[in-house]
């Protein structure tokens, strides 16, 4: 809650405030607003990462984890396809297909953020779907991709969104770099050992 205060706090102060949101249409609320509907958005993501990549010792500590996991799913995928509706509402279709918004050079970065856009939309239909039977042995694969989408919201987020790079949200977007780094390398490591005190019973079978 103290991360999410700091992002929506950083994102007012650097346009004045919250006197100083527009209210003359729906349009200019909405392209002020899709910004930070975008930064929840990305934080929605990382704590999913840190839920479903350290999940084995968050469970000791909280038992149902797991279905605050999926509940945040959904709110992320809310998130993620609010942030580009807004900006449709506020720039109009036109504009949003023709990326006259940002310069040429940037372009690429709009392309990574539908691509994580369709993945975050995959992940999240097949959480909701993991009772599926065609789904029980490879809904954990699907839900690999949170990985690819982590690294292409920090990505898509760093290089378009101006809240992050000047601002001390870029400390903040560290933060979130690095952990992810942290919890995964343990998350693999904790599946290797497991893995690997697994196979012990089986080798000791074969030998007697």
């Amino acid at each position: 809650m103290a991360i999410l205060a700091w992002i929506v706090a950083t994102f007012f102060q650097m346009r004045g405030g919250v006197d100083a949101i527009p209210r003359q249409s729906v349009s200019t609320f909405s392209a002020y607003l899709f910004p930070l509907v975008g930064l929840v958005a990305f934080f929605l993501v990382w704590t999913q990462v840190m839920i479903g990549s350290l999940r084995p010792w968050w469970q000791r500590l909280f038992p149902g984890i797991v279905r605050w996991h999926r509940k945040i799913g959904i709110f992320v995928l809310l998130f993620a396809l609010l942030h580009p509706l807004l900006l449709i509402i506020g720039i109009g279709l036109a504009s949003f297909f023709h990326r006259t918004l940002i310069p040429p050079v940037l372009i690429p970065w709009i392309w990574v953020g539908e691509v994580q856009l369709f993945l975050i939309l995959v992940t999240t239909l097949t959480a909701l779907m993991n009772r599926a039977t065609w789904l029980r042995r490879r809904w954990r694969l699907f839900h690999l991709l949170n990985y690819i989408v982590f690294c292409l919201v920090w990505l898509h987020s760093w290089f378009l969104g101006i809240d992050v790079t000047r601002t001390s949200l870029r400390w903040l977007w560290y933060f979130f770099a690095g952990t992810f780094l942290i919890a995964v390398t343990s998350r693999i490591i904790h599946s290797l050992r497991s893995s690997k005190e697994g196979s012990l019973p089986n080798k000791r079978r074969n030998t007697l």
